[in-house]
C-alpha cells in the first residue's frame, strides 16, 4: 500500500508538473505568434507608408490603416496577456507608434490635399525616427522573448528528466496491482515524451532560426562551429568557414526602402541554400552579415565555391542577350572573407575572427574575396594610406584583365590567392606574401595590350599570334614597374618561364628562374 500511495502520489506529481510546463510552453508560444504578427504589422505598415509618400493611392492607405490597427491590437493583446516586461514593453511601443500615426495622419492629409508646401513644412525624418524606434523596439522585444522561450524549454527538458528517471525505478517496486498502475504509468510517459519531444524539437528550431531567411542564426552558428571545431581536433576533419556581407544594404534600405533589402537578403539567403554543397550550412548572423560552414573543405575549395555563388547571385550580362530569365531587379553582390581550420587551430572563436579579417580586408581593397594570411591583418585596418590605393589600383587592373578575358573570369584574384596559400606553406614573411598577393593579382595585366582577336579565338593560335600572345608578359612588366612595383615587374615579367627552358620571354631553364 505504502509503494501504491507513493506511485499514486509520484503520478499527480508528473502530471501537475508536466501540466504547469506545458501551459508555461503554450503562453510562449501564443505570445511567440503575436510578437511574429507585430513583426508583419510593422513591414507591412513601412511597405504602405513607403508606397503612399510616393503616390496617394486609397488603396494603399487602406492597407496601411488596416496594418495600424493590426499592430495596435496586438500591442494591446500583449500588454493583456503578456508577462510584466512584454506588457511595460507594449505599452512604451503603443505611445510611441502612436506619435508616429498623428506625424503620418498629417503627412498624408498634406499629400491628399496636395500641398507641397504643408508636406515640406512637416518634419519627415522625425517621422521616419519614430517609424525606426517602433520597428527596433519590436524587433528587440521578440528577441527578449526568444530567450525567455530557451528558459521554457530548459525547464521543460528538466522536468521530463526527472519523470524518466523516477518511473523505471518505481516501477520495480509494485505487486501485481502496481505493476498495473506501472503500466498505465509508463503508457502516459511515453505518450508525455513524445508530445514533450515534439514541442521541445520545434522551439529549439525557432530558437535557433533566423525569422526573415529561415537560416541558421548565431545561437545555432555557435553551437555548430564549436562541433566542426571538436569533430576536427579528434579526427582530422578540416573545414572551412566563409564570412559574407552583403553589399549595398544599407543603400537599398535608406533609397529604396526596406522591402528592397529583405529582398536582397531572401535572394542572398535563397543563393546559398542552392549552392551550398552537401553537409554545408548557412547562418544569418546580423542584418547584412551571413556566415556558412563547408566540412571537408580548405581555404581554397571555400574560396571557389565563393565564385560560384557570386556568379549564380550576379551572372555577367556580357554579349547581346541578358541571362534568359532575368527581371529589372538588381542582381545581389557579396564580398566574401576565407578561412579554414588549419589556419586557427581549435579556436573557434579566432576562426571565425580570421574570416571577418579577410571579409574586411577583401571590402578595403575591393576584392570580391580574400582569403586569410599572416599579412591579412595589416589590409583590413584603416591606417594604410597610399597602400590602399595601390591595393585598389591592383583590383581594378585585374578585374578589367579579367573582364576583357572572359574565358579566364576570376583568374587573376585566383591566382592571388594560391599565391598567398604557397607563400605562407613556405613560413614566408608578411611583407613577402603581401607582394606575392599583389603580384598574383596583376600578373596578366599585360593582357589588356593583346588584340581581343587572339585573346578570345576558340580554336588555337597561328605562329605569329602567338609571339603576339607572348608579349603580354613584358607589358605586363612595363606597366607594373611604371607603378614602383619593380620587384613584383619582375615576376610578371618572367611568370612564363619553364624550368625545362622552353618558357618565355627569356627561356630560362632550372634554378635560374
Amino acid at each position: 500500500m505504502l509503494v501504491l500511495a507513493a506511485i499514486s502520489a509520484f503520478a499527480i506529481w508528473s502530471a501537475t508538473e508536466t501540466r504547469s510546463a506545458t501551459a508555461a510552453v503554450d503562453h510562449a508560444r501564443a505570445l511567440d505568434d503575436l510578437y511574429d504578427r507585430a513583426r508583419t504589422s510593422v513591414s507591412i505598415e513601412a511597405e504602405a507608408d513607403s508606397a503612399y509618400r510616393a503616390g496617394p493611392d486609397p488603396a494603399v492607405r487602406a492597407r496601411y490603416n488596416a496594418a495600424a490597427r493590426s499592430l495596435t491590437d496586438t500591442l494591446d493583446r500583449l500588454g493583456n496577456v503578456g508577462e510584466h516586461a512584454d506588457r511595460r514593453t507594449a505599452r512604451q511601443i503603443a505611445e510611441w507608434h502612436a506619435a508616429y500615426l498623428q506625424l503620418d495622419a498629417r503627412l498624408f492629409a498634406a499629400l491628399d490635399r496636395g500641398d507641397a508646401k504643408a508636406v515640406a513644412a512637416i518634419d519627415t525624418e522625425r517621422t521616419n525616427r519614430l517609424f525606426d524606434t517602433v520597428h527596433g523596439a519590436v524587433d528587440e522585444a521578440s528577441n527578449r522573448h526568444r530567450s525567455r522561450v530557451n528558459d521554457r524549454i530548459v525547464d521543460l527538458r528538466s522536468t521530463t528528466a526527472t519523470i524518466y528517471r523516477v518511473v523505471p525505478a518505481a516501477a520495480g517496486f509494485g505487486t501485481l496491482l502496481v505493476a498495473l498502475f506501472a503500466s498505465i504509468m509508463v503508457a502516459y510517459r511515453r505518450e508525455a515524451k513524445r508530445a514533450a519531444d515534439l514541442e521541445i524539437d520545434r522551439l529549439a528550431r525557432v530558437a535557433g532560426t533566423d525569422n526573415l531567411t529561415g537560416l541558421g542564426n548565431h545561437r545555432a552558428l555557435h553551437e555548430e562551429i564549436v562541433e566542426l571545431v571538436t569533430r576536427s581536433e579528434v579526427r582530422g576533419e578540416p573545414f572551412a568557414v566563409l564570412a559574407l556581407d552583403l553589399d549595398g544594404l544599407k543603400a537599398a534600405n535608406d533609397s529604396l526602402g526596406h522591402h528592397e533589402g529583405d529582398r536582397l537578403i531572401l535572394q542572398l539567403a535563397q543563393g546559398l541554400e542552392a549552392t551550398l554543397p552537401d553537409g554545408a550550412r548557412a547562418y544569418r548572423i546580423g542584418g547584412d552579415e551571413f556566415i556558412a560552414t563547408l566540412p571537408g573543405c580548405a581555404a581554397i575549395d571555400a574560396f571557389h565555391y565563393s565564385q560560384e555563388l557570386q556568379t549564380t547571385l550576379a551572372p555577367p550580362t556580357t554579349g547581346i542577350l541578358a541571362p534568359e530569365g532575368g527581371t529589372d531587379a538588381p542582381p545581389t553582390h557579396v564580398t566574401v572573407g576565407v578561412c579554414d581550420s588549419g589556419m586557427a587551430i581549435g579556436d573557434a572563436e579566432l576562426l571565425l575572427h580570421r574570416a571577418d579579417l579577410a571579409l574586411i580586408a577583401a571590402k578595403r581593397t575591393q576584392q570580391r574575396g580574400l582569403i586569410w594570411a599572416t599579412d591579412i591583418e595589416p589590409l583590413a585596418r584603416d591606417d594604410q594610406g597610399a597602400k590602399d590605393h595601390r591595393r585598389m589600383l591592383a583590383t581594378a587592373l585585374a578585374k578589367a584583365v579579367d573582364a576583357k578575358d572572359s574565358y579566364t573570369r576570376s583568374h587573376c584574384e585566383t591566382v592571388s590567392q594560391l599565391c598567398v596559400l604557397i607563400a605562407q606553406e613556405l613560413d614566408m614573411g608578411d611583407d613577402d606574401i603581401d607582394q606575392l598577393r599583389l603580384a598574383g593579382l596583376l600578373h596578366d595585366v599585360g593582357k589588356i595590350g593583346v588584340p581581343d582577336a587572339i585573346l578570345q579565338k576558340p580554336e588555337g593560335l597561328t605562329d605569329d599570334e602567338f609571339v603576339q600572345m607572348q608579349e603580354h608578359s613584358t607589358l605586363g612588366h612595363s606597366i607594373v614597374a611604371a607603378a614602383g612595383l619593380t620587384e613584383e615587374a619582375e615576376w610578371v615579367r618572367h611568370h612564363h618561364e619553364r624550368l625545362d627552358g622552353r618558357g618565355y620571354p627569356h627561356g630560362l631553364e632550372g634554378t635560374r628562374i
